[in-house]
């Protein structure tokens, strides 16, 4: 079942990706590198906020209905409020920051565009984090695969028709309604039926939600924050290239990230067998990702490097510098997943923190020397170091249950004092 829907989620999204990438490349050959590391920085921008359109909700949804499923209406209805809210907040916050830090016009127009379609986007995620906490993994995979599809011919259809940099952030607007759209259709036919009036108590869920808001904004600005620094440090032209790259590996990336989405309910609905359920994953995931790598480091980069063409000279060298990430993802998003299905959500925060302030470091002293393959070094140790931490919170839980396991039957074992005089 678990391998099932681990592969029915993994393979929808990497159609959809493949999809996209193949969009990608025509609109980073159509638009070259400059244009194109404004687009993307423009994207990167956005992608900065979109946790606050989040607040960490699809998260503790999946695991509150895996665990309570009778009570998928009234977590929905709640969670709808509490969306709405935040999403608000983000959306505000966002063009505040673009308007004060950015000063070329076209990068703010292009952010109030992506802001408007965020805001839509992030209507249907409540949907999404019932449909998942539901274990209705195909309807889930539908539903992500339907809107990338969508995505990815708007994209094709405005480069062929129109090119520029504010008509693709444009598409952005009706993916948006899409992605509201289709969660809630597909909701609606489970029998789960939100109330239509604002629920109040909104605001206890977005207590309970606040870890998880934290570890998505740090997760947002850990896969982000190297195309924002990279341009400040050098020119648009490297953050064209390692954004070709990074798209590739991104990609690729929907298959540890399906196989863990997939995963997490199925974790969160038992967290006694959780540990065993997710050893028995690994044991086929990571030899899967080894053979990724391997396949991404020898034949994928001369690949790549055709497939960008001339003008994004390097490309293939950032995308074999960034390939080991997909073996590390392979077991951080897992073990990750895993710490939130024992409610310990914030030993994975502390292990995304210490990747983001790796990630930071090392770019201010790679990125001036090397450039945007000091970007995609950066990142790549930044993801080892996650591993490491995430690996030492796990360990270190083991002991404490171990412990714990240990001093309760010496407890019960100890013979009752005697009262008699």
């Amino acid at each position: 079942m678990l391998i099932r829907n681990a592969l029915s989620l993994s393979s929808a999204r990497l159609a959809a990706k493949g999809m996209a990438f193949f969009a990608a490349v025509l609109v980073a050959r159509r638009l070259g590198a400059g244009d194109y590391g404004q687009y993307s920085l423009i994207l990167a921008f956005s992608l900065l906020f979109s946790y606050l359109a989040d607040f960490g909700l699809v998260s503790l949804l999946v695991r509150e209905v895996a665990c309570e499923p009778f009570q998928a209406s009234d977590l929905l209805s709640r969670a709808l409020t509490a969306q709405v809210t935040v999403s608000l907040a983000g959306i505000s916050a966002l063009l505040c920051a673009g308007f004060l830090l950015e000063p070329s016009g076209l990068i703010r127009i292009g952010i109030l565009l992506a802001a408007a379609g965020l805001f839509l986007e992030s209507l249907g995620r409540p949907f999404s984090g019932v449909l998942l906490g539901q274990q209705r993994v195909l309807a889930s995979a539908v539903a992500t695969a339907t809107g990338s599809i969508v995505n990815t011919t708007l994209l094709i259809g405005v480069i062929l028709v129109r090119p520029g940099v504010l008509n693709l952030v444009l598409v952005t607007i009706p993916v948006g309604v899409l992605s509201a759209l289709l969660p809630a259709a597909l909701v609606w036919r489970t029998g789960v039926r939100p109330s239509m009036s604002l629920r109040l108590d909104a605001i206890r869920l977005l207590q309970q939600s606040l870890p998880f808001a934290i570890l998505a904004g740090s997760l947002v600005l850990y896969d982000r924050i190297d195309i924002v620094l990279l341009a400040h440090l050098k020119s648009s032209v490297d953050v064209g290239i390692y954004a070709a790259a990074d798209r590739v590996i991104e990609g690729l990336l929907v298959i540890p990230a399906g196989i863990g989405a997939a995963l997490y309910p199925t974790l969160a609905s038992n967290p006694v067998q959780a540990r065993r359920r997710l050893r028995f994953a690994l044991s086929w995931t990571l030899p899967l990702g080894l053979l990724l790598t391997v396949l991404a480091v020898l034949p994928g980069s001369q690949l790549v490097e055709l497939l960008f063409g001339a003008r994004y000279s390097g490309v293939g060298a950032a995308f074999a510098i960034l390939a080991p990430t997909l073996l590390l993802q392979m077991l951080n998003i897992p073990l990750a997943y895993l710490l939130q299905a024992e409610r310990r959500t914030w030993s994975a925060i502390a292990a995304v923190l210490g990747g983001l302030l790796t990630n930071v470091a090392l770019n201010f002293v790679l990125i001036p020397a090397m450039g945007f393959r000091g970007a995609a070094l950066s990142a790549t140790i930044a993801e080892l170091t996650v591993a490491g931490v995430l690996a030492a919170s796990l360990r270190l839980g083991s002991r404490r249950a171990h412990h714990r396991i240990q001093i309760a039957p010496a407890a019960l074992s100890e013979p009752a004092p005697n009262i008699t005089p």
